[in-house]
């Protein structure tokens, strides 16, 4: 509600009936700062832009723009959270995140998913999922360009790599999974084909050809 007094310069909003005005706390500039990008501090340290950098950003932009699904593997210490956290407030409509940890589980990331897109949270896990489809095919017929990023991807359960089939046969043609995490993952595509866990040789077929994998060798020339 702020907002627009911060747009036009006024760093007050009147107070209702006899209430004086109240000043806009500075919390609210952060905010809007943040969101933007803008730093109001001064920085010593600025970002360089690496080979990595520039790597992971055109993998997930292309992905985003043509609607393919892609699996990034880069190892740990070359930036491909901070790639993510900048694509994101750079590309916020219609991009959803879902950062996998070691306690995430299926509900987790499916709840996650339907708030994301405004979707009530109740019915079954298979309703739920339908929805999410059902949803991001609308924004593609609208015009959009839905993208879902899996970061930290090595972190998921089997249930997940399930659910990452299922999705990605609903929604092919319609919205990008980027899925992106160290060479755990790619281990754990390989073991989930090769061991022939159910439903891990589907998932490795229909990622297989998307893999982009980040270079490791240190970059220092920027700096």
């Amino acid at each position: 509600s702020y907002l627009s007094y911060m747009l036009n310069g006024k760093y007050e909003v009147p107070g209702q009936g006899q209430a004086p005005a109240v000043q806009i706390a500075d919390k609210w500039y952060l905010l809007l700062a943040d969101a933007v990008s803008v730093s109001v501090e001064k920085v010593y340290w600025k970002t360089i832009v690496t080979k990595q950098m520039r790597q992971i950003i055109t993998a997930m932009t292309t992905a985003k723009e043509t609607g393919r699904m892609s699996t990034i593997i880069c190892e740990t210490g070359l930036g491909k959270t901070y790639c993510v956290d900048r694509f994101y407030k750079e590309n916020p409509k219609h991009t959803y995140t879902i950062t996998i940890s070691s306690l995430t589980r299926l509900h987790d990331v499916i709840n996650e998913l339907t708030t994301a897109l405004g979707l009530p949270i109740k019915g079954s896990k298979a309703m739920r999922m339908m929805n999410i489809v059902m949803k991001l095919r609308e924004i593609k017929r609208s015009g959009g360009k839905p993208a879902i990023i899996v970061d930290e991807g090595e972190n998921m359960e089997h249930s997940l790599v399930k659910m990452m089939k299922g999705l990605y046969d609903g929604i092919t043609g319609y919205a990008s999974i980027i899925q992106i995490g160290t060479g755990q993952l790619m281990a754990n595509m390989e073991k989930a084909k090769n061991q022939n866990i159910q439903g891990g040789p589907q998932y490795y077929r229909r990622f297989k050809a998307s893999i982009i994998k980040v270079s490791s060798v240190p970059n220092f020339e920027p700096f």
